[in-house]
């Protein structure tokens, strides 16, 4: 996990749609998601982020980001703009919840390969859950203390 801090330079705005229609005999049906998506450079990092909630930052913001580095930058679990005092948190307790749900639940199953494979995909979100927590935290305790380094 690493954080991030510096004036923003936005470099691209967009929104993700993901999802599906469907319908027969007359009866449409379906279910669609959109996300808004901003890649940032801060401080010659290039930072994306990826949330449901609008992300506010402008040119010249002072933001703080936490998140994974991946080969073509950080992708961002969490942001905290300080010059407009927004925050974009990550959903953790939700994944947290989900992911330990999961994994009692397949516990009886573990028998059957179903069993085990949802057991694998439960430890998964629970993991992820784990490390949006971690990345929320960070950019709590950079809000409050004021860290200005890269933290692995």
């Amino acid at each position: 996990m690493e954080l991030v801090q510096g004036k923003a330079t936005v470099l691209g705005r967009d929104t993700e749609t993901h999802g599906y229609v469907g319908g027969s005999g007359g009866n449409v049906s379906g279910h669609i998601n959109s996300f808004r998506t901003a890649t940032l450079d801060i401080g010659g990092t290039t930072v994306t982020v990826k949330h449901k909630e609008p992300i506010v930052v402008v040119d010249g913001d002072h933001v703080v980001v936490a998140g994974v580095r991946k080969a073509n930058g950080i992708q961002a679990f969490a942001l905290a703009n300080r010059s407009r005092s927004t925050r974009n948190d990550a959903p953790a307790t939700m994944l947290i919840v989900l992911g330990s749900l999961v994994v009692l639940l397949s516990i009886p199953a573990m028998i059957i390969i179903i069993g085990l494979l949802t057991g694998a995909i439960g430890g998964y979100v629970l993991y992820t859950g784990l490390k949006m927590r971690k990345a929320n935290l960070l950019i709590q305790e950079a809000l409050a203390g004021g860290m200005s380094t890269s933290v692995s």
